[in-house]
Formats: C-alpha cells, sequence, structure tokens
C-alpha cells in the first residue's frame, strides 16, 4: 500500500479482495461502482459452498471471502462478505456456532448487478444489522442494508444522501437494537467524494450530516465504533490540496458529528485509518 492514497482501488461499492478497505470509499468516483474482479482472491476464504446463500441460483464459485465479523456470544458469530460466481459477485452471510461455520441465505438485492456487505453488528444472536453496497446496471454505487432477526436476512432501505451518487456504507456499530450507526461515502452533487454517515431507529435509516476536512478534494469514513448512543468515533482519510492522504476522525455525541484532531505519522505521504473500537467513552 506505498503510493498516494488515491492510486488504489477503493472497494466502494466492490469486494474487498484489494485491502485499500474503504479507506476512501469514492474518491475516485469511476470506481465505486466497480467491483475490483482484477484483484486477486481474499486470503480469508470461506470453506463452505456459497451457492446455498442465493436460493434457486446454481452458481460455480470462484472465490468467496469475509470482510465483516460480529460475534454477540462466544458461541454465536455472523461474519459478511460476498462471493463470485459465474462472474456475478453476491452478498455472503454465515454463522459460527461455536464449533462450525455454515452459510446463511442472505438476498442479493434486484436488478443489482453485484453487491457485497463490507460490516455487520449483532446486539444479540437475533439482531444483527449489516451494511455494503450494490451496483446497477448503470455501474452506479448504491447504499445496502441487510436485517437479521436470528433466522432470516431481510434488506431495509437505505436513503440517498441528497443527489449523491456512488454510495457505499463500510462500517457499522450498534449501541443497541433502536441505535446503529453506518459510515461510508458518496459522491455529491459537485462531483466530490464526501463522508456519509447514517442513523438506524429500529426501524428505518436517515441520513446525518458529517462534516469533511476544509479544502479536502476528498473524504470518506471506513469503520465507525460506538461506546453508547452517545459516543461512536468513525475513522477514515481524506486526501488534501497537495495530494497527500491524511487520517480523519470524526466524534458523534448522539446528535451531530464534529471531525477530531488526528495524527500522521512523521514524514507519511499517505495515512489513512481502517478500524477503530472504542470500549468507553474516552
Amino acid at each position: 500500500m506505498s503510493g498516494r492514497v488515491m492510486s488504489g482501488r477503493s472497494e466502494n461499492g466492490s469486494v474487498r479482495p484489494c485491502r485499500l478497505i474503504g479507506l476512501l470509499l469514492g474518491v475516485v468516483a469511476v470506481l465505486l461502482g466497480v467491483v475490483p474482479m482484477a484483484c486477486a482472491a481474499p486470503a480469508v476464504a470461506s470453506a463452505v459452498n456459497p451457492a446455498a446463500s442465493s436460493p434457486g441460483h446454481a452458481p460455480v464459485p470462484v472465490f468467496s471471502g469475509a470482510y465483516g465479523v460480529s460475534c454477540p456470544r462466544t458461541d454465536y458469530c455472523v461474519a459478511v462478505g460476498a462471493y463470485n460466481a459465474n462472474d456475478v459477485v453476491r452478498v455472503l452471510a454465515e454463522l459460527w456456532n461455536g464449533s462450525a461455520w455454515s452459510v446463511i441465505p442472505s438476498p442479493h438485492p434486484k436488478n443489482a448487478e453485484s453487491s457485497v456487505l463490507n460490516a455487520v453488528s449483532c446486539t444479540s444472536a437475533s439482531h444483527c444489522v449489516a451494511v455494503g453496497s450494490y451496483t446497477d446496471a448503470n455501474s452506479m454505487s448504491w447504499g445496502l442494508s441487510e436485517l437479521w432477526n436470528g433466522s432470516s436476512w431481510t434488506l431495509v432501505h437505505t436513503p440517498r444522501p441528497g443527489r449523491g451518487t456512488f454510495v457505499s456504507l463500510s462500517g457499522i456499530s450498534c449501541a443497541g437494537a433502536t441505535q446503529c450507526v453506518a459510515v461510508g461515502s458518496y459522491t455529491n452533487r459537485r462531483s466530490v467524494p464526501v463522508s456519509l454517515a447514517e442513523l438506524w431507529n429500529g426501524s428505518s435509516w436517515s441520513t446525518v450530516h458529517t462534516p469533511n476536512p476544509a479544502g479536502a478534494l476528498t473524504s470518506g469514513l471506513s469503520a465507525v465504533s460506538c461506546a453508547g448512543e452517545s459516543l461512536c468515533m468513525a475513522a477514515g482519510a481524506s486526501l488534501g490540496a497537495d495530494y497527500l492522504g491524511g487520517t480523519l476522525t470524526e466524534l458523534w455525541n448522539g446528535s451531530t458529528w464534529t471531525i477530531a484532531a488526528s495524527s500522521d505519522p512523521d514524514g507519511a505521504q499517505d495515512s489513512y485509518l481502517n478500524g477503530v473500537s472504542c470500549p468507553t467513552a474516552t
């Protein structure tokens, strides 16, 4: 991952075989709806035939990989990702019962050319929310969300931010069954990739305004962690006017997002954050 941030392929609506995982989901808008099939298959591949996750379809798996996992209990974990079968990339979900993994059917959005789940957060064995993106026939990327009730997945509508395009959700954290925060990026009506945050109230998603660094050419959030309903920290990166990438962190206080100053290593040409975890508010 040496070189400028702009040189890496973002995952956006794509699978995560390339490891610029959500760093600047939307840095290069034209890539945001493209599944990087030229990238190598994920290093962590499922040993389970993912065909079972697409009822009525009998694909020949090329690769499958999990990109996010959440464990509400020691004997219960849910992992999400994507798999490629017959040149179609579809969402993948698997369940860990304490001793083995099994594929659990997960819906592929209607008319989607490809789809991927990038992250999942579970508050219990009967409540998980997963987010990602899908691409349509015009190679446009849109946000994707699915809800797990302990026995099945259902698609949940995700709002389009303003007149935004190339939408992708890359991280999620649920402080409770009625409060989840998802982050990512989208391209605004001025064709600038900017950060994105959405709030789940237990029944629907709503878009919440996020600030972007002054003068940034692009901004994106890769991950989020909530220590409670009034404290979430999101992490990602932004690209300055000098075309150098720098870390970006934002703080949610339950009603608004603010940029929290973050550090970059001395002498770094590009810096970015892909994950964050907050066990407490401090």
